[in-house]
């Protein structure tokens, strides 16, 4: 593999800005993802970003052979929302940047990295994302310091999201990188371990699924570095059972 990340930390916030290179990600041909996908279909999951070429077009696959569709819009590049067919996606995982960029799409037709005009809440985003993305069974936008907001269809008829807030699991932070990758990973993980076919998770299903990945991208910033700081799963089961003992 020929991509490379370079990964810049704030010796003060421990936040992370990445300048990518993708390298032979961007060579990615339908050919090779059709082979890849051909094994595939309902039951299972694709879970995406924005770092292979044929995005777009391997959701379309993907959503055509009826598995579900997570996506996080990162990086968010200025012809993302228009080149990812937004309208397959079912769970849709973003920070608060790329809800702005999504928002400013939506409304003013700007590119989805032109945020300049768009400094708006979570609150504000979700009634755009939603009236637009109407298919969608749920958005998560993620707060950084301040924990999540998420908004989930529990029933198909549904025309209102039901709302969940979580705050951070309070701990020490040494470098956030990779904190959104392990919040995804552990969040799709729960679902699928729950998941049964033709039928909606429950809401206490999806509250786990919150806190599981609240947890475990927790852990993940305590530690340097990006791979090497995701959590095993015991490590994450036993940090929620020392919280609720607290707790009781």
């Amino acid at each position: 593999a020929t991509g490379r990340a370079i990964i810049q930390l704030s010796q003060e916030s421990h936040d992370n800005s990445i300048v990518l290179f993708p390298g032979t990600n961007h060579q990615v041909t339908m050919e090779e993802a059709q082979h890849v996908l051909k094994d595939f279909g309902e039951g299972d999951w694709l879970v995406m970003q924005n770092e292979i070429s044929n995005g777009g077009d391997i959701m379309r696959a993907a959503k055509g052979r009826g598995m579900t569709i997570c996506f996080n819009p990162s990086p968010m590049t200025p012809d993302l929302p228009r080149e990812f067919p937004m309208h397959l996606v079912d769970y849709l995982l973003i920070n608060e940047i790329e809800a702005q960029g999504l928002y400013s799409y939506l409304t003013k037709g700007n590119h989805g990295s032109d945020l300049s005009s768009s400094h708006v809440t979570a609150a504000e985003s979700f009634p755009v994302l939603e009236s637009e993305y109407n298919q969608i069974c749920g958005i998560i936008i993620t707060l950084g310091g301040d924990g999540l907001v998420a908004r989930f269809r529990l029933n198909e008829e549904d025309v209102k999201m039901k709302e969940f807030r979580l705050g951070v699991v309070k701990g020490q932070v040494v470098n956030t990188t990779g904190a959104g990758d392990t919040f995804t990973g552990y969040f799709v993980a729960s679902l699928v371990r729950n998941q049964e076919l033709n039928k909606r998770f429950t809401e206490e299903q999806l509250l786990a699924a919150l806190h599981e990945a609240t947890h475990a991208a927790s852990i993940a910033v305590s530690k340097e570095g990006a791979m090497d700081s995701i959590p095993i799963k015991g490590d994450v089961d036993s940090a929620m059972a020392a919280k609720k003992a607290k707790l009781e």
